[in-house]
């Protein structure tokens, strides 16, 4: 019995004590796990300042391809006063290619207006021996497409033929080599001065423009006005047109001194209306003219 008493004690003095320490087992039941502190959000400063200097980074780079193209603007406008300036330009032009071509440009198009009536005969054989000249020039300073409207008199049995906007030079060099003066006159008649000048300008407006090209420009070359009835069409044409960012409409008197100068007050309306350049294309390349025509608005 006294040994029974014993073990009782013992096992009366383990509870005990179990019940004391229970406060002080750890917690290895089911409860879930505690939730993790959620992580910092994103530093809404240093996001705007990332931003900063993106933005800072950009500016600074078309900040050096406007200076770029303004160095190439001076050279050809310095070069292109002569009928020999041709290589000069392309060899001047040549030594900012490398820079140029390392900026991202936004693509440009253009679209020459060329009278092709029979006075114009020499700035259509112009056009043929210069097209891979200009071409070769204008992408060394952007990507570069381009297309055609040859105009002559609204009387004609076809006044205007059109090549729409590409850069396929084959192609291109291919429809201005089939142009020709007076190629649309047929059975029509070309007895009076004014040209079709207002319905080649109105077909260029609505060309093919790609989607990619920022810059789009549109030359007229001509050595008489538009229609006395159909100028203010011209001007309007010109002036919506110029309202969208990067469009301009230039113009590029020719034979002036054979023709009085006929063009110039018209030509020069019509470069301020579409926000572009008015050039005197006298002793001047086609090449020349055309672009200080482009470069210089």
């Amino acid at each position: 019995m006294s040994a029974l008493d014993l073990f009782a004690s013992g096992m009366g003095a383990f509870i005990l004590l179990a019940i004391m320490a229970l406060p002080f087992f750890p917690n290895t039941g089911s409860a879930p796990e505690p939730v993790p502190e959620p992580e910092p959000a994103v530093d809404a400063g240093a996001l705007e300042d990332a931003l900063e200097v993106a933005e800072r980074e950009r500016d600074e780079e078309r900040q050096r391809a406007e200076q770029l193209a303004e160095e190439l603007r001076q050279t050809i406008e310095e070069l292109l006063n002569t009928s020999q300036a041709r290589d000069q330009a392309q060899q001047q032009a040549a030594s900012l290619r490398n820079q140029v071509a390392e900026l991202e440009v936004p693509d440009l198009d253009l679209v020459i207006c060329l009278d092709v009536s029979g006075s114009m005969s020499e700035q259509v054989s112009g056009l043929k021996q210069q097209i891979s000249d200009l071409g070769r020039i204008l992408n060394a300073v952007a990507p570069t497409g381009i297309g055609v409207v040859a105009f002559g008199d609204r009387f004609w049995e076809r006044p205007l033929f059109v090549q729409n906007v590409t850069t396929n030079m084959p192609v291109l060099e291919n429809f201005i080599n089939g142009l020709a003066p007076q190629m649309g006159l047929g059975s029509g008649r070309n007895d009076d001065s004014p040209e079709a000048l207002a319905m080649a300008l109105e077909r260029a407006v609505t060309m093919n423009w790609r989607a990619e090209s920022e810059s789009r420009y549109v030359v007229i070359m001509s050595d008489f006005p538009a229609y006395p009835e159909r100028v203010d069409a011209a001007l309007r044409a010109a002036q919506i047109f110029a309202a969208q960012d990067g469009h301009h409409v230039s113009a590029v008197m020719v034979n002036g001194s054979a023709t009085g100068r006929a063009a110039e007050p018209f030509m020069r309306l019509l470069a301020n209306a579409g926000n572009g350049e008015f050039v005197d294309g006298e002793e001047k390349t086609l090449v020349g003219s055309i672009l200080l025509a482009v470069l210089l608005p």
